[in-house]
């Protein structure tokens, strides 16, 4: 009997795994996740910008670093759902839940709720849209709310380091 319900738990286990993995979150999560590498490219006003996308945590978070703007994004599932946590500049740490294009090629990150704010007033950020072209180009349009609540948007366009 008691073989009979563990075989059973982990047969229900193993659906559980094989749904969640192609859950269009876990879809476009694993597209993420091979953006992996050393990416170039320039902000709006023509400034360049330099990014590491890295997997880590046993290959269950991808780690973004903006090595131009000092900020670290990381992006993991939970459970049906494609998060991020963005550890800003300012101190202050914006979660956003994603929704996704049907061919997966574009995933728009919305506001959750923000931590270590420190006062009401303050800009931080509350969207952003990723865009996928191909495994060597992507983009980034990301919107902060400003001092006076109004919603400003910056683009980075990145191509892979060497492409």
């Amino acid at each position: 009997m008691k073989r009979t319900f563990f075989g059973f738990l982990l047969l229900v286990l193993l659906s559980s795994l094989a749904l969640a993995a192609s859950s269009p979150a876990a879809q476009a999560f694993e597209k993420m996740k091979a953006l992996a590498g050393e990416w170039h490219g320039t902000m709006d006003d023509g400034k360049p910008i330099t990014l590491t996308l890295a997997s880590t945590s046993g290959n269950s978070v991808l780690m973004q670093t903006d090595h131009t703007n000092d900020m670290l994004t990381m992006f993991h599932l939970n459970g049906d759902r494609l998060m991020l946590t963005h550890y800003c500049d300012m101190g202050d740490q914006p979660r956003m839940v994603a929704n996704i294009s049907p061919d997966g090629k574009t995933v728009s990150f919305n506001f959750l709720d923000v931590t270590n704010l420190s006062s009401p007033d303050m800009p931080y950020m509350r969207r952003l849209i990723l865009n996928i072209t191909d495994a060597d180009h992507f983009s980034e349009q990301w919107f902060y709310r400003n001092k006076k609540g109004k919603e400003v948007g910056m683009t980075f366009s990145l191509t892979r380091n060497g492409k």
